[in-house]
């Protein structure tokens, strides 16, 4: 009954979030106990969904997860995490940059997964900041690729610690999407050593553990595994890999 509460509760959130149009013509159908306006407004949504799950008995819960309208428009299943949502590929600028994306980009439609990169989705008058926040809705994992993009030192040290870095958009989305999914459902991707030197890793990540790009393409096993793990992939297709 716990889980199926929890099941009830994403569903809701997720109707929310999707279509509010959808929400007023057929939630009301099911439970006289949703008050629509109340589910659309973001600050009152979680407090209110756990409230009124609680007030449904089983067979209204039941009634919620099976309904046949939910799952033709959405095409729902509970065991399922992602639903419709995809993976966003968080980049860099430069060849480096370029080289991960493409790699990625064919992992993902070996897996089957979709996928989102920033610069190529539609700006619709959009500044960069609301274009990422808005298209990262759609998203249920961030993958973070640390390229060779930048290199940087302490103000104070000579030339030879400068060290490769990546660009500062994908420090700032690492953080970001690490806050909006949590962390286990944020991959990183770091570019192999390059003369001798790894790419530095932000202060406030330490302990995270990073998979290396190595040529040998270990990293997309492990890639899949922690998809896997996250229940992103349901199963992994390791003929592809």
């Amino acid at each position: 009954m716990l889980e199926n509460k929890k099941d009830a509760s994403k569903l809701i959130d997720i109707l929310c979030k999707k279509n509010v149009r959808w929400l007023r013509d057929n939630i009301l159908n099911i439970s006289d106990k949703l008050e629509v306006n109340t589910l659309i407004d973001p600050d009152k949504r979680n407090i209110y969904i756990e409230e009124i799950v609680g007030k449904m008995s089983a067979s209204e819960i039941n009634d919620l997860l099976n309904h046949d309208s939910i799952k033709f428009e959405l095409n729902y299943d509970v065991e399922k995490k992602a639903l419709d949502k995809k993976i966003f590929i968080v980049h860099g600028n430069s060849q480096a940059a370029e080289n991960a994306i493409t790699n990625v980009e064919l992992f993902c439609k070996n897996q089957n997964l979709e996928y989102i990169i920033l610069k190529r989705e539609v700006n619709k008058g959009r500044t960069i900041i609301e274009k990422l926040i808005e298209l990262a809705d759609s998203a249920c994992y961030a993958i973070i690729l640390y390229t060779n993009c930048d290199k940087g030192r302490k103000h104070d040290e000579d030339d030879d610690k400068l060290k490769y870095r990546a660009r500062q958009n994908v420090v700032f989305e690492h953080g970001f999407f690490t806050a909006k999914l949590g962390r286990g459902n944020v991959c990183v991707l770091r570019e192999s050593e390059i003369e001798d030197t790894v790419i530095e890793q932000p202060s406030d990540n330490s302990g995270v553990v990073y998979i290396e790009m190595d040529t040998a393409g270990l990293w997309k096993k492990n890639l899949a595994e922690e998809l896997e793990a996250a229940k992103i992939l349901s199963k992994i297709n390791y003929k592809v890999l």
